[in-house]
């Protein structure tokens, strides 16, 4: 088995003009004025999270895992489960790195998170705090640690990377949880008949798939973001305009834009840092289908996934002073997801079949 090029898309910490970490709520200027700017660029204020109230929505977060010790996820964690055996030192055949034994005997009950991105991710979603709440803190989250480390052995520094057995027994998991909805802020240049299989088989079940784009402001396919049964989801900045590093463009065949520079969101440490990536828009998006998935399920209302990925492409804003035309569309897709016109066009639809 080979190690395929799935990585994190995002793990860049931002530092504030005093070289301090954003820690909220003790800097809470910052924490407006920054960590939460995205949250009025779609359009979104706490209420709407009500809509997720009384609602069993899964949702499966491929990643690098989850500090399940957090109090901001009493209550929220759902069938965890780790797809790494981190038993081995195999190299792989690249004499210039090596695995980190950090899981050791773990059961794959308790899929630890090392890296801290999987958490950040997560409480994007569903993190429950006096000071910051997740998009929708009712969801149930399905943890799945498939992506781990490897170390370079001359600078130290850390490369994330899986097996593509990882991938698929992660997406297996999820398919089995009956969840709602996997989120894969992870990607890479390389698919497989085998991912696409794995993706095709959670789309039959009526799930939907969120993947990120990735961060090297290319405009080549990555995987799994590329496929037609995927969502895949660009990042913008405080400006409207597309993140610098955001990959992007035509190969994208559900392609929405939600804000990914300067995000706040919860290190496993339990504090509140600043984060720059497609790995942040994604769970964004995530979060907002959920709460449209809980007005669905409330009211009995039968949707298919290509339901959902089609209300959200059809309520992103259009109103941007940067692009217009063709260049719209490469550089934001359908536009910047709105979560207001979202839900009340789930509300719509809703009341009309009542």
């Amino acid at each position: 088995m080979s190690v395929i090029d799935f990585n994190y898309h995002g793990l860049g910490v931002r530092i504030n003009t005093n070289n301090q970490f954003v820690n909220a709520p003790n800097q809470r200027h910052i924490y407006e004025e920054w960590g939460r700017w995205w949250l009025k660029e779609i359009n979104f204020n706490q209420g709407l999270s009500e809509y997720g109230m009384d609602s069993e929505v899964k949702v499966a977060v491929l990643d690098s895992g989850l500090n399940m010790n957090l109090p901001q996820f009493n209550g929220n964690i759902l069938a965890p489960f780790d797809c790494v055996d981190n038993t081995s030192t195999d190299n792989f055949g690249d004499p210039y790195r090596y695995e980190i034994n950090e899981d050791g005997d773990n059961p794959d009950t308790i899929p630890d998170d090392y890296e801290g991105h999987g958490t950040a991710v997560i409480s994007i979603i569903a993190a429950q705090d006096d000071a910051y709440f997740g998009i929708n803190p009712f969801v149930k989250i399905v943890p799945v640690r498939c992506l781990y480390r490897f170390q370079d052995v001359i600078t130290g520094s850390y490369v994330s990377s899986s097996l593509r057995a990882n991938i698929l027994a992660a997406i297996d998991h999820a398919i089995n949880q009956n969840v709602d909805i996997i989120n894969m802020s992870l990607g890479g240049y390389s698919g497989g008949d085998d991912l696409k299989e794995a993706i095709k088989s959670a789309y039959d079940n009526n799930i939907c798939i969120v993947a990120a784009t990735g961060n090297d402001n290319s405009t080549s396919a990555s995987y799994p973001a590329s496929y037609n049964d995927v969502l895949a989801v660009s990042s913008s900045d405080i400006t409207s305009k597309k993140w610098h590093m955001s990959n992007h463009g035509m190969k994208y065949n559900n392609f929405v834009t939600a804000p990914g520079s300067g995000i706040l969101a919860l290190h496993k440490n339990g504090k509140w840092y600043q984060h720059d990536g497609t790995s942040l828009a994604t769970p964004i998006v995530s979060g907002i289908m959920s709460l449209i998935i809980a007005i669905f399920k409330k009211h009995n209302y039968s949707y298919t996934s290509h339901d959902i990925y089609r209300l959200i492409r059809e309520t992103c804003r259009k109103d941007n002073t940067h692009y217009s035309g063709s260049d719209f569309k490469e550089n934001l897709g359908a536009g910047i997801v709105d979560a207001k016109a979202a839900i009340e066009q789930a509300k719509m639809l809703v009341n009309s079949i009542l």
